[in-house]
Order: structure tokens, then sequence, then C-alpha cells
């Protein structure tokens, strides 16, 4: 059975990393998108369970290119301005 309320959850919740996503500089306009409809497909086929699986995954990635940023920089590990993929 098809439950509206989750499906409208999840949209919620895409809809809002998406912007905050952008806003915060964490992913470019077409990077919020693609989250966004990702995430939308997960969450509307799977279930929210899924959708969270896939945000910690996602914020634990931001976490982890962001730490020691500074020792990344001076080594010439990082790849960007702020540890993103070029």
């Amino acid at each position: 059975m098809f439950d509206w309320v989750s499906l409208v959850i999840v949209l919620t919740l895409c809809l809002v990393l998406a912007v905050l996503s952008y806003r915060f500089n964490l992913l470019t306009a077409s990077g919020s998108l693609s989250a966004f409809v990702l995430g939308a497909v997960i969450g509307g086929m799977g279930s929210i369970g899924w959708l969270l699986i896939l945000v910690f995954f996602t914020l634990f990635g931001f976490a982890v290119t962001r730490y020691r940023i500074k020792e990344k920089t001076a080594l010439g590990l990082q790849e960007g301005r702020k540890g993103e993929r070029t």
C-alpha cells in the first residue's frame, strides 16, 4: 500500500537538505538538484530508513573531507579549495 504521508516527509526532507547544501556551499546547484532527485527516488521507492542511511553517509563524507583540511592542503593531498573533487 502506498503511503502519501511518508512520501511527503521524504520529499520535504530532500528539498530542505538540497536547499541547505546549496546555501552553505556544500554542493553546486546541479549537485543539489541531483541530490534531491536521488534522495526522492531512494526515499520514495524504498523507505525513510534508506534515505536516512544515504543522508548520514553524505554528511560523514563532507565531515571527513573537511577534517584537518589545513594539514591536507599543506601536504598537497586535497583537491579544490575546500577539499571538493575537481
